[in-house]
């Protein structure tokens, strides 16, 4: 393998990669947020803590979902890896035909 296959082959995996953690931001605040809700609920069922839970609750709703996008044109989530990864496979193996078909 030379120095530009290797290259091209680390940038692959990069991008993979990137997109991984990416998407773990947005699961971690899916997370985060599920325990709050659970944390507020348990306030509520408390007596004296009603102002509490009232305002841990607006809080959770004031707040936009977190997580990392492209310049906002969509977000880096788990199904955009899968997608990445099943358009790479079919292109490949699309181009891996044509090239038998036209240079054998």
């Amino acid at each position: 393998m030379n120095a530009e296959e290797l290259k091209k082959a680390l940038q692959g995996v990069s991008f993979f990669v990137v997109i991984f953690f990416a998407a773990q931001v947005h699961e971690e605040d899916e997370e985060l947020r599920h325990e709050v809700k659970d944390i507020a609920f348990q306030l509520k069922n408390l007596k004296g803590t009603e102002e509490s839970y009232e305002a841990l609750f607006l809080f959770l709703e004031s707040k936009r979902p977190l997580a990392l996008t492209a310049s906002g044109l969509f977000q880096f989530k788990k199904n955009l890896l899968l997608s990445s990864a099943g358009i790479l496979i079919t292109y490949n193996l699309l181009i891996l035909q044509l090239d038998i078909i036209y240079f054998a």
